[in-house]
């Protein structure tokens, strides 16, 4: 851990339209200070740029990027995130103007900081190999050539291609033959997994999935009507694998037994590949009989965050006629007035459920619910 506890000590920056406002994408490069802090990370400093479009070497401006060169020098940072998704050669030619400082910088994209969240919650055998998988497919450029780990300040020290063009070509197919084989490896775990389904679908087990955006509560739910223990945080991204358990609560589905699974959380602008990576994960999502979208409710942002689950489920194919909002943290709305300007926004998501899991408030309401889609005891 380095100084002050702190692993990350990050600049963020962003490009935007110059028709965009500065006010609202500030706000947005708050989930990246979320995001960071999951790393033992803390931003010291956050900026947007306006641009009729990208810069094509660096992305940033020139002029920006040495800005926040001396920013990074004064305030003694080590990374520097781009908001945004970048090329690998545009992130080797930001680290290659960094080089010059008295200590070694990290430069990230939006898919690096994903991607090292994630495996860090990465625990299970099956996770790892996902994020594996993900990293080797959205990361591979980087890992063997322009911008990555390998072609250091040594390396790359003149500007050449750095490792060699015979050495690059041999880790091109590392990471081709690596790719294959955890592809196979992931695929036998989906056909156990799709068999397990099957299984329960013929014992008329009925199953139900929580999805929602990530941090919206639905681990303390899960917990709630399963009587788990499954481990809550404050964090993003706790839950990458599925886990799954009987709902207990009340008396619901005492004479047999009925499924609820907790699956990773979603967030916008997530790379298809990412996705992809995760089917093993989201295959109880796409085959359960019912799917609780669970938002939270005191969220400023709760519309744009409905939409990007909702495109992320459509994307998966998930019918929408099996889908119940569950909008969680109603405990908030005597304190907080932006749920009540929420309560105001989502007449038009339906079928829909008030609850607090964390404050146990209308559970009965949204069993209720569930039994008039048939799931009762």
């Amino acid at each position: 851990m380095r100084e002050g506890g702190l692993k990350f000590k990050a600049a963020v920056v962003e490009v935007i339209s110059p028709h965009s406002h500065s006010d609202e994408v500030l706000e947005d490069l708050k989930e990246v200070e979320l995001l960071l802090s999951a790393l033992s990370g803390k931003v010291f400093y956050k900026t947007v740029q306006h641009r009729l479009k990208p810069h094509g070497a660096y992305y940033i401006g020139p002029g920006k990027l040495e800005e926040l060169k001396q920013i990074i020098k004064d305030k003694k940072l080590n990374l520097l995130i781009v908001n945004n998704f970048l090329t690998a050669a545009q992130i080797f030619r930001i680290e290659k103007q960094l080089w010059d400082l008295p200590f070694e910088v990290e430069v990230w994209d939006r898919v690096n900081l994903i991607l090292e969240i994630f495996e860090h919650h990465a625990s299970s055998y099956e996770a790892k190999l996902q994020v594996e998988l993900a990293r080797l497919k959205l990361l591979g450029p980087r890992i063997y050539g322009l911008g990555g780990k390998e072609l250091s300040r040594q390396a790359g020290g003149i500007g050449t291609r750095g490792i060699g063009e015979k050495n690059i070509e041999i880790m091109k197919r590392m990471i081709k033959d690596r790719i294959r084989k955890i592809e196979e490896e992931i695929e036998a775990r989906i056909t156990i997994r799709s068999k397990q389904i099957h299984k329960r679908k013929q014992g008329k087990v009925k199953t139900i999935s929580l999805v929602g955006y990530t941090n919206a509560g639905k681990t303390t739910l899960f917990n709630l009507l399963t009587g788990k223990g499954k481990k809550e945080k404050n964090s993003l991204f706790t839950t990458l694998d599925s886990y799954t358990g009987r709902i207990r609560y009340n008396g619901l589905a005492k004479n047999y037994p009925l499924l609820l699974t907790d699956t990773i959380g979603f967030i916008k602008n997530l790379p298809p590949e990412l996705i992809t990576a995760f089917k093993s994960t989201l295959l109880e999502t796409l085959n359960s009989d019912l799917v609780l979208h669970v938002v939270d409710l005191s969220d400023s942002k709760i519309e744009e965050k409905i939409e990007t689950v909702d495109t992320i489920l459509k994307d998966l194919g998930v019918e929408s006629e099996k889908i119940i909002y569950v909008f969680n943290k109603i405990d908030l709305y005597e304190e907080n007035s932006k749920v009540i300007e929420n309560l105001k926004l989502i007449s038009q998501f339906s079928p829909r459920v008030f609850v607090s899991a964390k404050r146990e408030r209308n559970i009965d309401e949204l069993l209720k619910t569930l039994k008039n889609y048939g799931y009762s005891s």
